[in-house]
C-alpha cells in the first residue's frame, strides 16, 4: 500500500517515506508476464526466438528421451519477419521532420500581425521606390522578396513569419536534439514500436551538466500503471530498471552514500548482472559492478496552509504550520476589528528517487528538482518519461502466428525431404541370377555395378506369359522417389502464411518490391503503394507525435533554465558552428510570459520535390496558356529559390498555385483588355464607315438637289424658249396668213 499523499509536504521528502514509496512501486507495477512478452515480440521482430518453440512441437521429451523422426532436423529460425520489419522502418526513417516553436500569447500574435503590416505596407510602396530609384539613380527599392498579392501575404504568415524569440527558441531545440543524438534515439524507438506498440523517450535537465538531455528508454525496463488513450506519461506513477555501474552511482549520489554502502552494494551483487564473484577492495575493482537500480518518478499533490489578511491596515500573506486549523477568525483589538483566514492550497509537484533494487539503499529523493511548468497552464507538470501507446497488438505479435505456421511447414518440409527415397529400380532377383555372358557367369553384384557404371542392365526373362491386361511382365522397373504432392501443399501452405503476413502488416508488392510485376501499370503501382502506406500510418503518426512532445518539453526546459540560469550553448548546423544565448528572449516579451507551441512538419522527400519542381516546368511552359495554368520566369526563379532554402513544400505549393492563379487573372484580364479594344475599334470603325455614309448619302442629295435645280432652270429656259418661238411662229403665221389674204384678194380682183 502506497504511503498517504495528504501529508505535511516536508515529511514527503523524507528517506523513510521515498523508499517506502518506491518499494510498492516494485511491488505493485513490476510485470514479468509483460516484460517475457514484449522480449518475446523483439526476438521475434529479430527471428531469435527461441528455437525450442519448434522443437518441442515435433520433438516433445518422452520420458527425457526425444523420437527420431525429426532428430536430425536444423530449427534454426527463416529471417521473415526482419524482412518485413526493415521495409515499414525505411518508410519511417526516410521521413524527416521540420520543428517549429510558434509562440501564441497575445504579444506575439500582435506582434506578428504587426509584421504581416509592415510586409503589407512594403508591398504597396515596392512599385514607386523601384521608379524612385530609376529617375534619381540611387537604389532605394526593396530587396528582400515580397508576396505578390494579399493571397501570398496571408500564406507567408501561416508558415513564414518568425519572431526572434521563436527562432532563438528553434535554434535550442534543436541543439539538445542534435547533442542527445536524437536520430539514433528515434531509430531505437521505431524498433519498439514495431515490436512492443509502445515507445518511451525521456526528457530532463541534467544534475550534472544542467542542459536538457533526451534518452531513450527501452520500454521492456518500464513499470507504469494500466492507462486509456495513447499518453501514459500522464500516468501517476512511472519507474524504469537500468543496470548502472557503482561507478555511476556515484557520480549521482556522492556523499548521499557512505562509502560502506558502496562496498555493501557490490558485495551484495558478487556474482549477479555479470559480475565477479570477488573483487579487491584495495584496487577498487568495485567500481565496475553492475547494480539494478530502479529509477521512478511519480506525481503528488502538496497541501500548504497560507495566513491571509490585514494588519493595521497592511495586508499580509504568509505561510503557516501545516497543523494549522482552516478557516476565519475574527477578534477585537480595542476599537480595531481584527480578520483573519488560514487557507489551504494544493500544488501538484513531482516527486521521483533512485533505489538499489533489494536494498535500502535510495538516492536523488524528494521533490524533483527542475520541473518543467507551461505558462499556459503553471499549475500542470510531466514526468520526464514520455510514454506512448501506439496500439494494444504491435505490428511484430500480430504476426506472429503465421511466421511460426512457415516455420512449422519450413522443417516438415526438410524433414520429408530428408527421408524421400530416392530414384531407382524395382528388380526381379531372379531374372539376374544364372547370368552367362560369352561363356562367363555374371553375379548379381557385378550386373548391378555395370548398370550403375554404364546403364545398361542385363536381365534374363523368366516369363514369357502375359498378364490380364496383354502386359508382358517386366523384371526390372524403374521407380521415381521425392516426396512428390506433399512438397507442393507446403509450399502452398507457406505462401498463403506469406500473403496473410503482407495482409496483416499492410506491406503489399509495391511497397516490398521484392518480386515487382513488370506487367503492371504505373497507376495500378502507386495505388497499391498509397494503400499500403495508408496501412501503416498509424506507425508514422506516432512517431510524429512523439517528435512534437519530445520537441515541445525541451522548450520548456529551455524556459526554465534560461529563465534560472542564463546558460549558453553552441548548436552545429549546416553552416557550421553558431554561438546562440538563450536568455531572457525565449521567456518574457515585454513582461508577458511567452507560450510556445512545437510544431511538426514533415521535410520534403526526393520524390516530392521532383515532383512539384515538373509542375513548375510545366507552368513555365504553358506561361500563356490559362487553361494550363502558366507562370513567368520570375515566379519560377523564386520558388525554386523557396525550395532550395529548405521551405515548408507545403509553404512552397501554396505560394505555386498562387501564383498560377495569379498569372491566370493577368491573362484573364488582358483577354479582357484586348477584346475592349477590338470592340473598340470596331465601333470606331463602324462610326467611320457610318460618317463615310452620311458625306455620301449627303452628297448624293446635294447632286440631286443640284441635278433638280439645274433640270429645273433647263425646264423654264426651255420653256421660255419654247414660248418665244411659239409667238414667232403666231406672228409668222399671223403674216403667213395676211400674206395669203392679200394675195387672194389681189387675185379676185
Amino acid at each position: 500500500m502506497y504511503p498517504s499523499d495528504f501529508i505535511n509536504p516536508s515529511l514527503k521528502s523524507k528517506k523513510e517515506y521515498c523508499l517506502a514509496y518506491i518499494k510498492e512501486m516494485h511491488s505493485s507495477l513490476f510485470s514479468r508476464e509483460r516484460v517475457d512478452e514484449w522480449k518475446l515480440h523483439r526476438q521475434y521482430s529479430n527471428a531469435t526466438q527461441p528455437n525450442s518453440i519448434y522443437e518441442n512441437y515435433f520433438n516433445p521429451l518422452v520420458d527425457g528421451v526425444r523420437p527420431e523422426s525429426y532428430l536430425n532436423t536444423n530449427y534454426k529460425n527463416l529471417a521473415i519477419i526482419p524482412k518485413f520489419k526493415n521495409v515499414v522502418l525505411n518508410y519511417l526513417a526516410d521521413q524527416e521532420y521540420e520543428i517549429a516553436m510558434d509562440a501564441i500569447n497575445p504579444l506575439s500574435i500582435e506582434a506578428k500581425e504587426s509584421q504581416k503590416i509592415q510586409t503589407w505596407a512594403k508591398m504597396q510602396l515596392a512599385q514607386s521606390l523601384n521608379e524612385v530609384s530609376q529617375e534619381t539613380g540611387v537604389d532605394v527599392s526593396i530587396k528582400e522578396p515580397l508576396p505578390i498579392n494579399k493571397e501570398e501575404l496571408e500564406i507567408n504568415a501561416l508558415f513564414g513569419f518568425r519572431l526572434p524569440h521563436e527562432l532563438a527558441m528553434e535554434l535550442g531545440t534543436a541543439m539538445v536534439m542534435e547533442e542527445s543524438e536524437w536520430k539514433e534515439i528515434l531509430k531505437s524507438l521505431r524498433e519498439d514500436m514495431f515490436a512492443t506498440g509502445h515507445i518511451c523517450p525521456s526528457v530532463e535537465i541534467d544534475v550534472i551538466s544542467g542542459k536538457p538531455r533526451v534518452e531513450y528508454v527501452n520500454v521492456e525496463d518500464l513499470i507504469f500503471e494500466p492507462f486509456t488513450g495513447r499518453d501514459g506519461s500522464k500516468s501517476i506513477r512511472i519507474g524504469r530498471y537500468r543496470l548502472m555501474t557503482i561507478g555511476d552511482i556515484m557520480l549521482q549520489a556522492g556523499d548521499q552514500i557512505s562509502n560502506d554502502d558502496y562496498i555493501r552494494l557490490a558485495n551484495e551483487n558478487t556474482g549477479k548482472n555479470s559480475n565477479p564473484y570477488q573483487f579487491n577492495l584495495e584496487k577498487y575493482e568495485h567500481h565496475s559492478f553492475l547494480i539494478k537500480v530502479l529509477d521512478c518518478q511519480w506525481f503528488s499533490v502538496d497541501t500548504k496552509k497560507y495566513l491571509s489578511g490585514e494588519n493595521r491596515g497592511n495586508p499580509i500573506f504568509k505561510e503557516v504550520d501545516f497543523t494549522a486549523k482552516t478557516g476565519k477568525t475574527e477578534w477585537k483589538q480595542g476599537e480595531l476589528t481584527i480578520k483573519r483566514e488560514v487557507k489551504e492550497i494544493a500544488t501538484k509537484t513531482i516527486y521521483e528517487g533512485c533505489w538499489a533494487v533489494d536494498t535500502d539503499i535510495i538516492w536523488n529523493f524528494g521533490k524533483a528538482k527542475n520541473i518543467t511548468r507551461s505558462n499556459e497552464n503553471p499549475k500542470e507538470c510531466s514526468l520526464k518519461f514520455k510514454l506512448y501507446k501506439i496500439m494494444e497488438v504491435s505490428p511484430c505479435s500480430s504476426i506472429e502466428q503465421y511466421v511460426d505456421a512457415i516455420q512449422q511447414d519450413w522443417i516438415k518440409f526438410r524433414n520429408a525431404f530428408a527421408k524421400a527415397a530416392p530414384d531407382g529400380w524395382d528388380i526381379d532377383m531372379g531374372a539376374m541370377e544364372d547370368l552367362l555372358i560369352g561363356g562367363k557367369k555374371i553375379e548379381l553384384a557385378d550386373s548391378l555395378k555395370m548398370a550403375c557404371e554404364t546403364g545398361v542392365m542385363v536381365y534374363k526373362r523368366n516369363s514369357y506369359i502375359d498378364d490380364d491386361k496383354g502386359n508382358t511382365p517386366n523384371p526390372i522397373t524403374q521407380r521415381t522417389g521425392g516426396i512428390g504432392t506433399f512438397a507442393k501443399e507446403l509450399a502452398d501452405s507457406m505462401v498463403n502464411s506469406m500473403n496473410m503476413i503482407r495482409e496483416t502488416l499492410g506491406v503489399n508488392d509495391a511497397m516490398d518490391a521484392s518480386n515487382p510485376n513488370s506487367g503492371q501499370l504505373v497507376g495500378v503501382q502507386q495505388l497499391a503503394l498509397k494503400g499500403s502506406q495508408n496501412a501503416i500510418n498509424h506507425l508514422l503518426d506516432a512517431q510524429t507525435k512523439i517528435t512534437s512532445i519530445v520537441a515541445y518539453n525541451i522548450c520548456l526546459s529551455l524556459q526554465l533554465i534560461t529563465k534560472f540560469k542564463k546558460v549558453k550553448g553552441t548548436l552545429l548546423t549546416s553552416s557550421g558552428y553558431k554561438l546562440i544565448e538563450l536568455g531572457n528572449e525565449i521567456n518574457e516579451q515585454n513582461g508577458e510570459n511567452i507560450i510556445y507551441r512545437a510544431r511538426i512538419e514533415s521535410k520534403p522527400t526526393g520524390a516530392e520535390i521532383q515532383s512539384i519542381k515538373e509542375k513548375i516546368n510545366l507552368a513555365l511552359s504553358n506561361s500563356q496558356n490559362p487553361a494550363l495554368g502558366g507562370i513567368k520566369i520570375s515566379d519560377a526563379i523564386e520558388i525554386e529559390r523557396m525550395i532550395n532554402n529548405g521551405t515548408n513544400l507545403k509553404l512552397v505549393s501554396l505560394v505555386l498555385q498562387n501564383r498560377i492563379n495569379q498569372s491566370i487573372i493577368e491573362i484573364q484580364r488582358m483577354t479582357e483588355a484586348n477584346s475592349k479594344t477590338q470592340n473598340d475599334n470596331i465601333l470606331a470603325q463602324q462610326e467611320q464607315a457610318a460618317k463615310i455614309e452620311e458625306e455620301r448619302a449627303k452628297r448624293k442629295l446635294d447632286d440631286e438637289m443640284t441635278f433638280y435645280t439645274h433640270k429645273t432652270d433647263e425646264d423654264i429656259r426651255l420653256k421660255k424658249t419654247a414660248g418665244s418661238i411659239d409667238v414667232i411662229k403666231d406672228v409668222n403665221n399671223s403674216n403667213l396668213r395676211q400674206a395669203e389674204n392679200i394675195n387672194t384678194s389681189n387675185q379676185t380682183q
